[in-house]
C-alpha cells in the first residue's frame, strides 16, 4: 500500500511539475497531390492552445516552442486557437507574438478566444496584428513561391459558431489548390463538405490533456470533440490534431505532452486510407 501511494504521489507530481513543461517535437510528411512540383517540401509550423493565463515564465512550453520554432525556421507558421486562458493573459500575449521570427504566420481564433466577449477579442487581434501576423477570420491568403501557390483558409471557432467556411473560401476558383484549413474545432470537418480542401489542421482537445482510458473519455466528452491527438482522416481529408502547448482547467497533463509540429509538404499520390463513410468514425492515421 505504501508503494502504491509513492507512485500515486509520484504520478500527480510528475503529472503537475514535469510533464506540462516536458515539450515534444513531432514531425510528420503530408502528401497533397494537388501541391505544385516547386512547392514540394515546403515545411509547416503548428502551434496551438497557449491559454495563457497572466503568470508565464521563461522554459514553459510556449517558451521552448517559440524557441525551437525560430531556430527550425520553417517557410511558414499557422495557429490554431485557444490564446487565453484567463483574461489576464492578455498581457502576455504581445511578448509570445513578438518572439515568433517567422513570417508569413497565419492564425485563427478558438472558443476560449470568444469567451470574454468582443472588447478581448477585439484585443487580441490587435495583437496580431500589430507582430505582423494574418488573422484568418473566415477568409482565404494566398502562400506563394516561385510563382505557384497553396492556400491557407482560416475559419473562426466552430464550437460557439463563428465559422463560416462559405465566407472564407469565396472568390476561390477550383484550380485554387491546394487548399488547406486552419480551424480551431476539428470537429467542423464532420459538419462540411471536405471536396473542398486538401488538409485540415486543428487544436483544441489537448490530446485529451490526461490521456487515461476513462478520463480522456470524460474530457474529450466535457469538450465536445471525438478527436483527441494526431492524424485522423475524415472524408478522404487527412486532419492532424495538435496537442497544444497550455493546459485548460487544472495545469495539468499526463501522457498528453504539450507539442510542437513541424509538417512537410510533399506532392505526390496519397496512400490509400479507409474514409469517414467506411468506418462511421474518424479514421485514424499512422503518421
Amino acid at each position: 500500500m505504501l508503494g502504491a501511494a509513492a507512485g500515486l504521489a509520484g504520478l500527480v507530481g510528475y503529472s503537475y511539475l514535469i510533464e506540462p513543461f516536458w515539450l515534444e517535437i513531432i514531425r510528420h510528411d503530408v502528401v497533397l497531390p494537388s501541391l505544385p512540383s516547386t512547392l514540394d517540401g515546403l515545411v509547416l509550423a503548428q502551434l496551438s492552445d497557449f491559454h495563457l493565463r497572466g503568470s508565464r515564465r521563461d522554459g514553459d512550453a510556449l517558451d521552448q516552442a517559440i524557441r525551437q520554432c525560430n531556430r527550425a525556421n520553417p517557410d511558414l507558421i499557422v495557429m490554431t486557437g485557444d490564446y487565453l486562458g484567463e483574461r489576464r493573459g492578455l498581457s502576455e500575449l504581445p511578448r509570445a507574438l513578438g518572439q515568433l521570427e517567422v513570417r508569413p504566420a497565419y492564425a485563427v481564433l478558438g472558443n476560449h478566444d470568444y469567451r470574454f466577449g468582443p472588447k478581448y477579442r477585439r484585443m487580441i487581434e490587435s495583437c496580431f496584428a500589430d507582430a505582423g501576423i494574418e488573422l484568418l477570420d473566415n477568409r482565404a491568403v494566398a502562400f506563394e513561391r516561385d510563382g505557384e501557390r497553396l492556400w491557407v483558409i482560416g475559419v473562426g471557432d466552430g464550437l460557439t459558431s463563428h465559422d463560416r467556411l462559405d465566407d472564407a473560401a469565396r472568390g476561390l476558383g477550383a484550380d485554387d489548390r491546394p487548399r488547406i484549413l486552419l480551424t480551431h474545432y476539428p470537429d467542423l470537418l464532420l459538419d462540411i463538405s471536405t471536396e473542398r480542401i486538401e488538409l485540415a489542421l486543428a487544436g483544441h482537445s489537448h490530446g485529451a490533456q490526461i490521456h487515461l482510458p476513462y478520463l480522456a473519455r470524460m474530457a474529450l466528452r466535457r469538450s465536445e470533440t471525438v478527436f483527441d491527438r494526431g492524424f485522423f482522416e475524415v472524408g478522404g481529408v487527412p486532419l492532424y490534431v495538435n496537442r497544444g502547448l497550455g493546459t485548460s482547467g487544472r495545469p495539468v497533463r499526463l501522457f498528453a505532452r504539450p507539442e510542437l509540429t513541424f509538417l512537410t509538404l510533399r506532392a505526390g499520390r496519397r496512400p490509400a486510407c479507409r474514409s469517414r463513410s467506411e468506418s462511421h468514425s474518424p479514421a485514424r492515421l499512422s503518421g
